[in-house]
């Protein structure tokens, strides 16, 4: 997700003529960035050991002649931001609130972003405050997803998407398909399709599943996301950045979290009316039961399918990535 939002980015800024290069942790998964044909530098400490790496990235940024830097992870600690800031404009991509980051320009784009929470966390102490950039008007999506037509839901659910995250570490596609396989419900009327990821744990296992029943269709690592949302009616996902592509697409969507820093994005969306939320798979044990209620709940409830999509258009258009980069420049040439 963090490599996806950043190569959205990355597009962006190479519109505007900027040289863009990525820095990541020896493990990454890279094949995204490559394929895009950016440089990719690879740093010597674990991803989760930040504070060891800044000798080699500071080298990193002065080859590569870089004048900003976008930095995007969990693991940043207020040192490791301190040592990077005053010598390049310093970008936060921030999820957590964490703590008050010494940075030039903070970036959050979820829904739930807050200035006065990040106001409260700056106040009395003393890291100097940064500029911001709030909300979904930022939400970095790839070209793709840019000023997708107004849809209208079908008046029949048809066809369901349902993603539980590329990794998967949870065994959640595994324990949703038994426990649809030993019901009786409706949403077997339709096409469940299953969007997995390359590294899903129990891949051999569903895809011997998926040819014996008539109502699956797997789709693994696809590059073609728009055009499976955008022949849906519904959707089910986890809280994370797929959310946002699910809005531009405007399909009607149950969501749920499965780590803590999806709490409050799976919420906000719930309590805003935008998508229904099925609460969080750590802490219901009657979590597939209960999700699989939702959906038939969803899929007989048409006026609601309606109202969701209408929110879903009004929150996202598609062009955050370009606003973003435009933004970050402007505070850039402005520092």
């Amino acid at each position: 997700g963090h490599i996806m939002r950043l190569l959205s980015l990355a597009d962006a800024l190479s519109d505007l003529d900027v040289q863009c290069a990525f820095a990541c942790a020896a493990s990454s998964y890279t094949e995204p960035i490559t394929k895009r044909d950016y440089p990719v530098y690879f740093l010597p400490a674990g991803y989760d050991r930040m504070e060891e790496e800044v000798p080699a990235l500071q080298d990193i940024l002065r080859r590569f002649g870089a004048d900003l830097i976008i930095v995007d992870s969990y693991y940043v600690t207020e040192r490791y931001l301190e040592e990077l800031r005053g010598k390049l404009y310093l970008v936060y991509m921030d999820d957590l609130s964490s703590f008050a980051y010494p940075v030039d320009l903070l970036v959050n784009y979820n829904i739930y972003a807050s200035l006065t929470e990040y106001r409260k966390r700056y106040s009395g102490c003393s890291v100097k405050e940064p500029d911001y950039l709030l909300g979904t008007d930022y939400a970095p999506l790839r070209r793709e997803f840019r000023n997708i037509d107004v849809r209208i839901p079908s008046s029949d659910v048809r066809n369901i998407a349902v993603s539980f995250g590329g990794a998967d570490p949870m065994h959640m596609a595994d324990s949703f398909l038994k426990t649809l396989h030993a019901s009786d419900s409706r949403i077997k009327s339709a096409v469940v399709h299953l969007i997995l990821g390359a590294m899903e744990p129990d891949l051999d296992a569903i895809r011997q599943f998926a040819e014996t029943v008539p109502w699956l269709k797997l789709h693994i690592n696809i590059r073609n996301m728009k055009e499976l949302l955008l022949s849906c009616d519904m959707a089910v996902s986890a809280a994370g950045s797929t959310q946002y592509e699910i809005c531009a697409c405007q399909v009607p969507c149950i969501n749920f979290s499965m780590a803590d820093n999806q709490i409050p994005g799976g919420k906000a969306f719930g309590e805003k009316g935008i998508f229904c939320y099925a609460g969080d798979v750590r802490f219901r044990q009657d979590f597939y039961q209960n999700l699989l209620q939702t959906m038939e709940d969803l899929m007989l409830h048409e006026e609601k399918r309606f109202q969701m999509a209408a929110a879903e258009r009004a929150l996202i258009d598609g062009c955050g990535a370009e606003r973003l980069a435009v933004a970050i420049l402007d505070g850039f040439k402005s520092s």
